[in-house]
């Protein structure tokens, strides 16, 4: 076996050749260029990425490696970071204070093994004389192995056009994106070397294949959705979802030229949103590919707040689309539906090459403030993609300020769409604290769509004791009733007493129970049986069931309303939705609490000083959810960058935002629950394999995704859950209640 002069990787199991250094680099730009980067700064870092594995140092460690000798690591990145920014320097205004052009240079190669760092530690990196003498030495032997030479990579290193090198939060995001490339390429290029079969299993359809398919799709769908409704949407309904359906096809068509990349869809809860946003999308892709007018879209990223949601969406567009076509990507995709996605899909969950991908929001959110290596891969496929963010409004306050803010970057310099879509728009450009300037409405019609769509008459019923709460529901045979908290749920569904038509959905119910629950549910209601179901917030965003009432103790008004999309979604007769406060009850923590407050001082007002329609009315024009959104927002006590992210952004602490930018808790740990017999089962095979290797595969996390409750550590603590592996804990058959869930209290 013949090891190169200079070597890039060792043989592995799949590969019995070594790599040479030159083969590596040709691979990583060609794979850079099948993303459409063939120029420019990113291409110079392509070059320079491995060029410190010319030194002699990394050469006599991947020989003793590869030959099963103790061998010490040798770092190979910052060679070629401190080539990036010696070339950097000699940038306009490069040596002013507060200039960033080094790190834009350099930060990438630095990162494309161990992640972004943050400004601190990278200046001291590249300022590091060892570290500079180690780069001068790789550089003058990759010369004689036809290397980039400097006055070449002199060239190709400049700064991109229009952009502020003194303005920390446009380089911020310019630097993940260009490490986002630089790492894609570099990992694709590594594949082929190592795996090469599964590299050539990579590789999806185009965003205008799907466009072709959509027109036919949809129209068997609804077809086929229609016939299998007991009772049809009325002729309204049907009327504002092809309303809604031609307005987003029409504004798609007006963006290829328009450049306009900022924009709400605001269409009522049932009027066909999903099908309608993806027609947008579409519509876009397709003029600009006609008329070649700037940058074409080559994918649609559809992000949503709950991994129920997600399931959803994603059967919708495969349905419509083709199985080929879509990629769902979320942490709850159990192990089965995963196999079922073709092969090129399974890959594309590394890197989201794949023409419309079925995502949550914490994910498209959290990969625009990435620092680590195998998130940050995925960011670049944001650019030329049509960003759709469902349900916006659920968006966490305490990161609203940064999310917006790298919304509005993406979309303004890095050919990102940006869709923000819900029935319940909060007026972000309102508040001065957002950056969010120009987003055009889609749906222009949307205050007649919400008249037409008046399906529900809201009720304020003031406070409640619990007794008189339990007696209303007990009235109906089909009802919903929404709690704030997990313990006031539990409560009222026992006061209701024990009965087959008795349900409950909450967080602390895993996936499995959940979705066997809404099976029954679904079947019930269809049938005319009796349904009575007591949940927490976890039913309300998009998730498509209907009863003919529905009571919400009072939160935020987005929360009423999305109760209200609930209720007699479909049209079939009329709905009401009763607005309660409980004796005894608790507002919440936080933004939420502060919501709840403000709603609650709206509903007064608005009942004191408006007759019973008039309140309703209110609630469902548009102009009131404006007025309460505005409200919210400009509350001092909401904390719209809590954690102080945009600071650290404008210093370019490239690793601090990461740490920080988290739109949930992350402090959790994971409960495997013995649901039935298979989860115990298979929490038994995962404790057996533990004991014999120490360690799970990400293939065994999946399979026990759909038996998996989060909660705090210090519940799994207080509760004395065993633990057995990490921050991986399981509880006794007792601690998990049939209807409820985990039992976290006395409940």
């Amino acid at each position: 076996m013949t090891i190169p002069r200079y070597a890039a990787h060792s043989p592995g199991r799949a590969q019995s050749q070594w790599e040479d250094q030159r083969t590596h680099r040709e691979r990583v730009l060609v794979a850079l260029a099948r993303t459409g980067v063939t120029t420019g700064l990113s291409v110079a870092q392509a070059a320079l990425h491995d060029l410190g594995k010319y030194h002699p140092t990394f050469q006599a460690y991947i020989r003793a490696s590869a030959a099963g000798h103790p061998a010490a690591s040798a770092p190979h990145a910052f060679h070629g970071a401190v080539v990036a920014a010696s070339l950097a320097q000699q940038w306009p205004d490069s040596h002013r204070v507060g200039h960033l052009g080094l790190a834009l240079a350099a930060a990438p190669i630095l990162a494309h093994h161990t992640g972004l760092h943050d400004h601190a530690q990278l200046r001291k990196a590249l300022s590091d004389p060892l570290n500079m003498r180690a780069a001068g030495e790789a550089y003058q032997i990759s010369q004689t192995d036809a290397h980039p030479t400097l006055a070449e990579l002199r060239d190709l290193i400049v700064p991109p056009v229009g952009l502020d090198l003194f303005d920390g939060t446009q380089v911020d995001l310019m630097i993940r994106m260009l490490t986002s490339q630089l790492v894609d390429a570099d990992w694709t290029a590594t594949e082929q070397h190592y795996l090469p079969a599964r590299a050539a299993q990579r590789g999806s359809p185009s965003l205008l294949d799907a466009a072709w398919r959509f027109t036919e799709g949809r129209r068997r769908f609804l077809a086929r959705q229609l016939a299998g409704k007991a009772r049809p949407p009325s002729a309204v309904v049907q009327q504002v979802r092809e309303e809604v359906f031609q307005a987003c096809v029409r504004a798609g068509q007006q963006a290829a030229a328009s450049g306009q990349r900022v924009f709400r869809l605001t269409v009522p809860t049932g009027g066909g949103k999903t099908l309608s946003v993806t027609a947008f999308a579409l519509a876009l892709a397709g003029a600009l590919a006609r008329q070649s007018v700037r940058s074409q879209i080559s994918r649609v990223i559809m992000a949503v707040p709950l991994t129920s949601i997600t399931d959803q969406n994603a059967d919708v567009l495969r349905q419509v689309l083709g199985q080929d076509m879509v990629l769902e990507h979320h942490s709850a995709l159990d192990i089965r539906r995963r196999a079922e996605q073709p092969r090129h899909l399974q890959l594309a969950t590394e890197n989201w090459d794949a023409p419309v991908i079925v995502t949550t929001t914490v994910q498209a959110i959290e990969v625009l403030g990435a620092a680590e290596p195998r998130r940050l891969r995925k960011l670049h496929r944001l650019k030329g993609s049509v960003l759709i963010l469902d349900e916006v409004q659920a968006l966490p306050h305490h990161v609203l300020a940064p999310a917006i803010a790298l919304l509005q970057e993406a979309a303004a310099r890095h050919d990102v769409t940006v869709v923000l879509c819900s029935a319940t728009q909060p007026p972000f450009e309102l508040e001065e604290r957002l950056d969010l300037t120009d987003a055009q409405e889609i749906n222009t019609d949307f205050v007649r769509h919400f008249e037409l769509l008046r399906r529900v008459t809201y009720h304020w019923l003031g406070e409640l004791t619990p007794d008189t709460l339990t007696a209303r529901l007990k009235e109906r045979e089909q009802v919903l009733c929404v709690m704030n908290s997990r313990r006031e749920a539990v409560q009222v569904l026992r006061a209701l007493g024990a009965d087959p038509g008795h349900f409950h959905l909450s967080t602390l119910m895993c996936g499995a129970h959940r979705r066997e629950a809404r099976q029954q549910m679904d079947i019930r209601l269809a049938l005319g049986e009796r349904v009575r179901l007591v949940s927490t917030t976890v039913i309300e965003a998009g998730v498509e069931i209907s009863f003919p009432a529905a009571y919400r103790q009072t939160a935020g008004l987005e929360r009423a309303q999305q109760v209200a999309g609930r209720t007699n979604r479909d049209g079939e007769g009329s709905g009401d939705v009763f607005l309660f406060d409980l004796q005894g009850g608790r507002d919440g923590q936080g933004a939420y609490g502060i919501a709840t407050r403000i709603a609650r001082e709206l509903y007064r007002n608005l009942a004191q000083t408006l007759s019973a329609q008039g309140f309703s009315d209110a609630l469902n024009d548009p102009q009131t959810t404006h007025r309460y959104f505005r409200d919210l927002l400009h509350d001092e006590a909401v904390d719209l960058d809590a954690r102080q992210i945009q600071a650290a952004r404008r210093q370019l602490n490239l690793r601090q935002v990461s740490d920080r930018f988290r739109l949930i808790d992350d402090d959790q740990v994971t409960v495997l629950v013995p649901y039935d017999r298979a989860a115990a089962r298979l929490i038994a095979a995962t404790r057996r394999k533990l004991a014999r290797k120490g360690v799970l595969t990400s293939a065994d996390r999946q399979r026990l995704q759909p038996y998996a409750v989060q909660v705090r550590p210090r519940d799994a603590e207080r509760l004395e859950f065993t633990v057995i592996h990490e921050d991986l804990f399981t509880c006794a058959a007792e601690q998990y209640d049939p209807q409820f869930g985990l039992r976290l209290y006395d409940d």
